[in-house]
């Protein structure tokens, strides 16, 4: 039923995971499997700032951060976790315009018969956005275009992580295949 959606706010990149409930437990293990996968291609977390709303399942409501929780997961990481100023609707203007793209483009015209027909449809969508799809706001490249421009020592691969279902089976490997998809419409995101 959600969409976790990370969002690269400096190439573009997209990266997306679903799970049938939203809560702070999906939306760690979101972020730490993708914090994981850019640190494994070469990527100084200590130079990722992540960003949020003040949503609960971003630990937008504890006083006291634990350090297994979504703040205490990233800062773990060596990464910082800030959240976006209150009232100020387009601080997450990166992720929505993502969500903006994906409905028309993608579940406007899919049917999906099955978990794994959409995890492969959804996974083919993440690598055309991130590999293809130019955007205009960003002088009509590509994410991985930018990324080459940007930081040409790093591999293009770190783009590649699939989206996955949160909500497997407890134990599973993340960086590995699927579990069951529970339905998927309701947007969220982060970025």
């Amino acid at each position: 039923r959600f969409q976790y959606t990370i969002r690269c706010e400096g190439t573009g990149a997209l990266f997306l995971a679903y799970a049938s409930d939203l809560s702070k437990t999906y939306a760690t293990l979101a972020q730490r499997r993708v914090l994981a996968h850019l640190q494994a291609h070469g990527i100084d977390l200590g130079l990722v700032e992540v960003r949020t709303d003040l949503g609960s399942e971003f630990d937008g409501d504890t006083v006291h951060y634990r350090p297994d929780g979504f703040h205490g997961s990233i800062t773990a990481t060596g990464a910082t976790h800030r959240f976006n100023p209150p009232a100020r609707p387009n601080a997450n203007a990166d992720v929505e315009s993502s969500h903006a793209t994906i409905e028309p483009e993608f579940f406007d015209l899919e049917n999906f018969t099955g978990p794994a027909q959409f995890l492969a449809a959804i996974t083919t969508y993440q690598h055309f956005f991130n590999f293809a799809r130019k955007n205009r706001s960003r002088g009509n490249r590509t994410p991985a275009q930018i990324l080459a421009l940007r930081a040409p020592h790093l591999d293009p691969r770190a783009l590649l992580l699939p989206p996955i279902f949160l909500d497997a089976p407890l134990g599973q490997d993340l960086s590995g295949p699927p579990g069951i998809l529970r339905g998927v419409r309701s947007v969220m995101g982060y970025g």
